[in-house]
């Protein structure tokens, strides 16, 4: 994924040439650097992945979790709708 985002390439040219060393093989060095932020976003992305499902699971396992989540999310899904309504019904009569 970060490699088609134009915001990580840009970063990676304008930020990350300030620690390559005087070799001849920076393009290396660069591409050396790259791939330690690919392995950190990596781990980053599988530990929050882990925890998550490690949420999931413990929620999923107590009933009374999982009716106040549910209970929650429709009261979020009902401020939405009444903002939402109240701004459209704002718009039209305006």
């Amino acid at each position: 994924m970060n490699l088609t985002n134009p915001k990580v390439m840009l970063f990676f040219l304008a930020f990350l040439p300030h620690f390559l060393g005087r070799t001849a093989h920076s393009t290396i060095q660069l591409l050396m650097l790259g791939l330690v932020f690919q392995l950190i976003g990596l781990i980053i992305d599988l530990l929050i992945g882990w925890t998550a499902g490690s949420f999931r699971d413990k929620a999923l396992a107590r009933p009374g979790v999982l009716r106040v989540m549910t209970f929650t999310s429709a009261g979020v899904f009902l401020v939405l709708a009444v903002v939402v309504g109240t701004e459209a019904a704002r718009t039209l009569a305006g």
